[in-house]
């Protein structure tokens, strides 16, 4: 049964983007993309205790970046792809502390429809996405 007692100001305040449950701050990929990838996106390696933290302050405070998480994670030089609330894509360097948002030419697309679709293309041309991103500053 439908339950109209609810406002409709409050239907009108979801969020934008994808629907994040509170226990999700990664981006879970498929087994099958991640089993070949050096990258890892295991959450124990993803540092969602540390820069992901639910806590603030963290990455996503710190850029006013709402809804900060990580994709993917290279393990061998602690860079990152990560996502926010609003779908968009961004790199991060665990040791330069840039966050560079990887701009719409290299993550929309006819081809580019899952999730793994715009990673695997981030990462096929990561040289030119990283010449090709806008700095994102801190607060």
């Amino acid at each position: 049964m439908r339950d109209d007692s609810k406002s409709s100001t409050q239907s009108a305040e979801a969020p934008a983007g994808p629907s994040i449950t509170q226990d999700q701050r990664y981006v879970k990929l498929k087994p099958e993309f991640t089993k070949f990838l050096t990258w890892s996106n295991d959450p124990h390696d993803l540092d969602l205790y540390g820069a992901f933290s639910k806590d603030e302050p963290n990455l996503s405070s710190d850029f006013n970046v709402k809804g900060l998480r990580p994709s993917l994670k290279d393990p061998e030089i602690d860079q990152y792809i990560l996502q926010d609330a609003n779908g968009l894509y961004y790199l991060w360097d665990l040791w330069d502390g840039h966050l560079l948002r990887v701009t719409d030419k290299w993550t929309k697309g006819d081809d580019l429809i899952e999730v793994e679709d715009v990673v695997d293309n981030i990462l096929c041309n990561l040289f030119w996405v990283e010449q090709d991103t806008v700095k994102v500053f801190r607060n």
